[in-house]
């Protein structure tokens, strides 16, 4: 871990999130990050035009900075851009610490990137950091195997439970946990679970998140200088970069000291030449003695009472979720993040929940619980367990453009036993939880649109035409292809079962192998992992489904994948005991767009009439297709199968010369 960093103004494990840019002719460039860019600007007492210090621009990708004033980015220069400068700062520094540590014996490209952020963001802030981390040299593509996204609260909580001799959660219980960093602050509610024998932690209800870090006590400090200097004494002391650098500099170090209840006053220094340069009447308020700016306790608090009364509103929040939804109030409040280093934010929230929970505990380097707990998390993902509370849904219609919305808050589930899969009934133009088929419920009556939202986040940069695939069943079913050049395909959360299945789908580069499932419900959580996978195979030949049984959900996210990979597919091997007339239509749709199709195979399967007679007319379309094998080892009487499989043989007879064997296996059976 690197505590050390140039110019830094005490020890800790974090760099500031700060660049300079420097204009060059038309162009800005950015030429020193962290705290050696805050030192480098103050340095210029006049900096002048050429000059900008860029800092608080990871609050412009949240939805809402709710109070914070967050400065101006170099003209022309996007926020993404400035997360590219920064990532390549950071890139060039690991790089030097690998050169020196191992001697080229480890380079780059042995280096996996796990970025955290807040939950606050939403998918598309998530998409900008993934086109960052490309721009900067971390990876090739924002589908790359080595960048990895991860909620700061939740690796937070695994460093957190790793402490064991310093923190000890029982299994069952539940406690929060409270990220307050610089700009932003995510209160999350974990369960402790033993899975497999190991331990885990599961997410008990959705986080919360607000933009009242430590820069909104900062600002709440500016704001106090400029009362007590007045507005010109404040806009000459500007003037002086370096001596506002200072005071920066003094006022961070008092910020982490100051003890909540303390009676005592705080005292600020001012630089001599930013006392000279203040008019005589604001002059004549500093300390007579040492030109001094002396705060009492109770200007203090003023100080604070925004961000903590903000920070004490989510947590209050949280803690009512979880006594709602378990019937029991959490037993601990864990605290970290840099913000956590302030005794004044821990004496207030331990003063305040006093009494409602057994314990509150802040390690004694808060900061560095998200980067330890991410370095945690990469060696064993199983540890954490989440759903995704925020997803991207789409709400189509027939004849209507797909329109896209966000939602934090899911609505009410109702258990279908039938199907083994949750329903939501929900208004119009909200969105539900990934793998969920819903209807859209407007007052008394429910208008027949489908909503379909994937966990594997596809955001789209381009304008899209819908599929639609009209059934007699479904009449308002669409689906809206999507291309690595269109979308970028957003890390999932790895629930503990996973890690297999991923392992044995990236066994081969042009073959996708998907794992059995065991249940409908899993199948279509595999699903999307296995539309990343697709968007990150180029030259994928074969899709091999070994038993995996995909709803209409499941389909639908490895649909939105397929346009990726239709030109190199050769074959498809689909094997499974049973798969839906809606699925299948998903699927067949696809098959004529094939140009190099050669292979089907479809065994194993319960295709009903309607679905054989939808996959006839798609396989008979297919330019290539030179073998076709159709098998189903369920008994199914004979003559059914006469009605299921004739068609399709009709039809590839009539319809594709190029097919030169057609076999149909059943039970034993085989109809040529």
């Amino acid at each position: 871990m690197i505590t050390t960093w140039k110019s830094q103004p005490v020890l800790y494990s974090k760099n500031a999130s700060v660049l300079l840019y420097e204009k060059k002719g038309d162009a800005w460039e950015a030429v020193k990050w962290g705290h050696d860019a805050r030192q480098t600007y103050g340095k210029k007492r006049k900096a002048g035009p050429d000059f900008m210090l860029v800092s608080l621009f990871k609050l412009l990708l949240s939805s809402d900075t709710l109070g914070i004033t967050v400065p101006p980015l170099p003209p022309g220069i996007s926020v993404t851009r400035v997360l590219s400068d920064l990532m390549r700062f950071m890139r060039v520094q690991v790089e030097h610490r690998l050169e020196k540590t191992y001697d080229g014996y480890m380079t780059l490209e042995d280096v996996n990137w796990y970025m955290t952020l807040p939950p606050s963001w939403g998918a598309r802030a998530r998409a900008t950091m993934l086109r960052a981390a490309c721009s900067a040299g971390l990876a090739d593509s924002p589908n790359s195997h080595r960048l990895h996204l991860l909620l700061e609260p939740e690796a937070a909580a695994i460093y957190c439970v790793s402490r064991g001799e310093e923190w000890t959660v029982k299994e069952g219980e539940t406690f929060i946990l409270v990220d307050a960093g610089g700009g932003t602050v995510d209160v999350s509610a974990l369960t402790k679970r033993t899975q497999a024998g190991k331990d885990c932690l599961v997410e008990a209800v959705p986080s919360r998140g607000d933009a009242c870090g430590a820069a909104l006590v900062d600002q709440a400090f500016w704001e106090y200088l400029g009362g007590r200097l007045g507005d010109p004494g404040l806009v000459s002391a500007s003037s002086d970069v370096r001596g506002i650098h200072n005071i920066a500099s003094r006022w961070e170090a008092r910020k982490r000291e100051v003890q909540y209840m303390d009676q005592d006053d705080m005292c600020i220094e001012i630089p001599p030449r930013i006392t000279k340069l203040l008019p005589e009447g604001v002059r004549d308020t500093l300390d007579d003695t040492d030109g001094d700016l002396d705060l009492t306790s109770d200007e203090v608090a003023d100080i604070f009472r925004p961000a903590v009364t903000r920070v004490i509103t989510l947590i209050e929040h949280t803690m009512t979720e979880v006594q709602n939804k378990m019937g029991q109030r959490p037993s601990a409040l864990m605290l970290v993040g840099g913000f956590s280093a302030s005794h004044y934010l821990v004496g207030c929230i331990k003063h305040h929940f006093k009494g409602q929970v057994d314990r509150v505990w802040n390690p004694a380097d808060p900061g560095s619980a998200v980067m330890c707990g991410g370095v945690l998390y990469a060696k064993d993902p199983t540890v954490l367990e989440t759903s995704a509370a925020v997803g991207l849904g789409m709400v189509l219609e027939q004849g209507e453009e797909a329109s896209f919305s966000l939602t934090h808050t899911p609505s009410e589930v109702v258990k279908m036993p039938k199907r083994g899969q949750n329903q939501r009934h929900t208004t119009r133009g909200r969105v539900v939880q990934g793998g969920d088929l819903c209807q859209v419920k407007e007052g008394d009556t429910q208008t027949p649109v489908s909503i379909t939202e994937l966990p594997l986040s596809l955001i789209s940069k381009t304008p899209l035409k819908p599929m639609t695939m009209i059934t007699k069943e479904q009449p308002h079913n669409s689906l809206q292809p999507l291309s690595p050049g269109d979308c970028d395909a957003l890390r999932l959360k790895y629930p503990s079962w996973f890690r297999p299945v991923e392992q044995a789908m990236k066994a081969s580069a042009t073959v996708l192998t998907i794992p059995a499932s065991g249940c409908m419900e899993r199948a279509d959580a595999i699903a999307t992992f296995c539309a990343r996978a697709i968007l990150s195979m180029p030259s994928l030949h074969v899709i091999k489904n070994s038993w995996c049984e995909f709803g209409v959900p499941g389909m639908a996210s490895l649909a939105l994948a397929l346009p990726a990979v239709l030109d190199s597919l050769t074959g498809i091997d689909w094997q499974s005991t049973r798969i839906e007339d809606d699925s299948l239509q998903i699927l067949a749709s696809f098959l004529p767009q094939m140009p190099n199709l050669r292979e089907v195979r479809f065994t194993g399967n319960r295709i009903s009439v309607v679905g054989a007679r939808a996959l006839a007319g798609a396989l008979r379309q297919c330019p290539k297709l030179e073998e076709v094998l159709l098998g189903d080892d369920c008994n199914i009487p004979r003559a059914d199968r006469s009605d299921l499989y004739n068609p399709i043989c009709d039809a590839l007879v009539a319809g594709a010369p190029r097919v030169q064997t057609v076999s149909v296996v059943c039970s034993g059976l085989t109809f040529l």
